[in-house]
């Protein structure tokens, strides 16, 4: 298996090569054959998934995300998706622990899961090659549950003691 470093420049290579396979594909050139034009796929397939506990992690995220784009084209409100995906203090308090779980992976917009997950691509690969995969697993469930306890907490502490739904892996991602 190739080197992260190696994968990551033959990928260069093949971008910056493109438009010369492309020209001499369109002008018949016999050296341009097609199967070359999959060369950067299968390059950018096995950069993303060398950090295989990253991959999945992203693959979790954007399936809750996907869940969740399903659940507002299919009419459920934005204070119904909180009540089901968010961390809140109330529904903690009431027994319900699936929230201390969904809210690690849902995100309140595009931009927010864009963000986070950019983060998580860039650094849970070097996170992960350093420690492996199950201690990079985790190292994201006890930094969700860490930033869940401190916002948490900071929320009792503050004057009124008010709520306020968490969601998001920012907190998992940042850890």
């Amino acid at each position: 298996m190739p080197t992260e470093t190696a994968l990551l420049w033959g990928l260069i290579g093949d971008l910056l090569l493109a438009p010369l396979w492309l020209g001499g594909l369109v002008m018949g050139d016999k050296r341009a054959r097609p199967e070359d034009g999959l060369r950067p796929l299968l390059r950018l397939q096995q950069f993303a998934t060398a950090a295989r506990m990253t991959a999945l992690l992203i693959s979790l995220n954007l399936l809750v995300f996907a869940v969740e784009v399903y659940l507002r084209h299919s009419g459920m409100s934005e204070a119904q998706l909180l009540r089901r995906l968010a961390l809140r203090r109330e529904e903690l308090l009431a027994g319900h622990l699936t929230t201390l779980v969904t809210h690690a992976f849902a995100h309140a917009g595009f931009a927010h899961l864009c963000g986070n997950l950019l983060a998580l691509f860039v650094f849970g690969r070097v996170v992960e090659r350093h420690l492996g995969s199950l201690r990079l697993l985790g190292a994201y469930v006890v930094a969700a549950l860490t930033a869940a306890l401190v916002s948490l907490t900071a929320q009792y502490l503050a004057p009124g003691h008010p709520s306020v739904p968490m969601l998001g892996a920012s907190g998992a991602v940042a850890g």
